[in-house]
């Protein structure tokens, strides 16, 4: 999948990211060279691939898709991952009650925060490697 910093431009939020991404291309300002959507995981990370999928003409089908695909991880979800998911949550969260009681460097209030971050940055490999897998295999067929 591809774009064009130009049209990259109408979406793009951040000024700092916006650098960030001209400068890994080595360029100043934007312009009509395609760019790949890795290019832009690579540079400047998921969220901004994400934001960038706006950018790209053409590939309705294949970021539609991965939309449902994205959507079906959060389906995955089966009763024992939400009990584990639970239990993990009161756990921590008990733990992080009582660390009132504790010193004041204990980080034990920061279990649960520690076990959803975790899950999160699970999801967001899980999604970064499946764009990159649909990136590729457009690269594939256009080859």
């Amino acid at each position: 999948m591809k774009t064009t910093l130009n049209h990259i431009r109408e979406y793009f939020p951040s000024t700092n990211e916006w650098k960030k991404l001209l400068d890994s291309l080595g360029k100043t300002q934007a312009d009509d060279e395609e760019i790949s959507i890795i290019q832009i995981l690579d540079s400047n990370g998921l969220d901004d691939a994400l934001c960038c999928l706006a950018a790209v003409n053409g590939r309705d089908k294949e970021i539609h898709m991965f939309n449902v695909w994205c959507s079906r991880q959060a389906q995955k979800e089966t009763p024992e991952d939400l009990t584990n998911a639970r239990d993990t949550f009161a756990i921590a969260w008990t733990a992080s009650m009582s660390a009132g009681a504790l010193a004041a460097n204990d980080d034990s209030d920061d279990l649960w925060a520690t076990a959803w971050i975790d899950a999160r940055d699970a999801a967001r490999h899980a999604q970064e490697k499946e764009l990159r897998r649909i990136c590729l295999a457009i690269q594939e067929n256009e080859a």
